[in-house]
């Protein structure tokens, strides 16, 4: 097993040195800048090394050239409500590496995603992932992840899937031990904290989390620069929430057909999938745009999303801080 992981970061270390050009797509820089048309993009050492006219970008030799007529580029999707709680994700540090890709592809690679948070799941199992994708052992994006909720009682549709899988989740009390666990998930690792503020119990049923215990979290998060995601279930968790100084609503993103529906433009949604949680979670100045010296976070697009917005669906490549996570190559 070590030779087979030696050997796959040995490669994915070759291929980021020779660097990777896409040429012959429209680049969507930004939401906000122009489309480049028949555009070349260089990629370097992890990050935009050039990017502008094909016939102005000069594509150093050894260079691997990928021919993207015909297609579109974006900066990498976030997204910004996942939880690797799935069965094939539950146990890292004894999964291996092959089937882990298996799993990170079909979840979100073949998504073109290379940036999620995760709001919900085993931080210390989380936290390895997130090694071993770091490390060039697998191919994933980058995530970011908030460990265990902070509930008062489990919501009841997971109580089946927590014991069937011996996961211990354990509720919180009193405002005290609300803020012992948010210290405890940063020093863990956490980078941000997730609090059920309406949990479902079943007929109709939903137990709030108490103002006082979710302003108690709420400021040891912030005192660590952490942001809050509530779980807000019913109009009561939502006061509670708003009132205790949390910062984002979980539940809010519909898909981008829906989207376009609802009359958002292209740009705005680009933005949503882009730019906005770039700079909501603090990444604005390496990722979330396309630009020479940012992180070379990259979705490759079948089609044009300006014309037709179901493009955003169809992804040829995904690519993770130069390299190519989807698919396999």
């Amino acid at each position: 097993m070590r030779a087979v992981v030696f050997s796959a970061v040995l490669c994915a270390t070759s291929l980021q040195a020779a660097g990777i050009a896409l040429t012959g797509a429209t680049v969507y820089r930004s939401p906000e800048a122009p489309a480049i048309a028949d555009a070349a993009l260089v990629i370097q050492d992890r990050q935009i090394a050039g990017i502008g006219p094909r016939a102005s970008v000069t594509i150093p030799k050894g260079t691997r050239v990928l021919n993207c007529s015909g297609e579109s580029i974006v900066a990498g999707f976030w997204n910004s409500h996942v939880h690797i709680l799935t069965p094939g994700l539950l146990h890292v540090s004894g999964t291996s590496a092959v089937e882990l890709n298996g799993q990170l592809d079909q979840m979100l690679d073949r998504w073109g995603f290379t940036t999620v948070f995760d709001i919900a799941s085993v931080l210390d199992n989380t936290i390895a992932l997130r090694h071993r994708i770091e490390n060039g052992e697998i191919r994933g994006p980058r995530i970011l992840t908030v460990g265990e909720p902070l509930w008062t009682q489990p919501p009841v549709y997971i109580l089946d899937f927590l014991n069937a899988n011996r996961i211990d989740m354990q509720v919180v009390a009193t405002p005290s031990e609300a803020a012992a666990r948010v210290r405890a998930l940063a020093q863990g690792g956490a980078d941000g904290i997730k609090l059920f503020t309406g949990s479902m119990q079943g007929e109709g049923k939903v137990a709030n989390m108490a103002l006082e215990m979710v302003s108690a979290a709420v400021a040891e998060a912030h005192l660590r620069h952490l942001p809050v995601f509530a779980h807000p279930q019913n109009s009561s968790g939502l006061e509670v929430a708003i009132a205790g100084g949390g910062d984002i609503l979980a539940h809010t993103a519909p898909e981008f057909a829906l989207m376009s529906r609802a009359e958002m433009s292209f740009p705005q949604i680009l933005a949503a999938l882009t730019t906005n949680p770039a700079g909501r979670f603090g990444y604005s100045g390496r990722a979330g745009r396309i630009a020479t010296g940012l992180d070379a976070d990259l979705t490759v697009l079948e089609g044009d999303p300006a014309k037709d917005i179901t493009a955003l669906s169809r992804v040829r490549l995904a690519i993770r801080g130069g390299r190519i996570i989807y698919p396999a190559n």
